[in-house]
């Protein structure tokens, strides 16, 4: 329960610190924003300010994601084992909802996006 209120606050505060972002109306072209992004929180971003609680959504913050994994450096076996454990929560959290739909999918999907930020924003201060 602990890990989960963690992850909701973290999803939360990304996403209240978001800024209006334009995004296309198309979703190849806000992808490939997002994995041309400078910067993990840039990519992270951009994700939240164009999801729409939708399946799409899984899209573009696997494409955040990725930016931020591409980013972080080499984890510690006991950070990759923790956030493993993290990911394992965001499922978990919504498995347990009666006929999840595609809002769920988002949710679960900007989860992890979270779980992934936190760890790159550890390995990288500086940014």
């Amino acid at each position: 329960m602990k890990t989960f209120i963690i992850l909701l606050t973290l999803t939360l505060a990304n996403a209240a610190t978001a800024q209006e972002m334009t995004c296309a109306p198309d979703t190849g072209t806000v992808v490939d924003r997002i994995a041309a992004s400078n910067s993990c929180a840039e990519a992270v971003l951009l994700a939240e300010s164009c999801r729409e609680g939708s399946n799409i959504d899984v899209d573009y913050a696997g494409a955040a994601q990725a930016v931020c994994v591409s980013q972080t450096g080499k984890l510690s076996r006991a950070d990759r084992a923790l956030l493993k454990k993290l990911q394992v929560r965001c499922t978990k959290a919504f498995l347990a909802v009666p006929q999840p739909g595609s809002i769920h999918r988002s949710i679960r999907a900007f989860c992890y996006t979270s779980a992934v930020k936190f760890f790159h924003d550890l390995n990288n201060p500086q940014d």
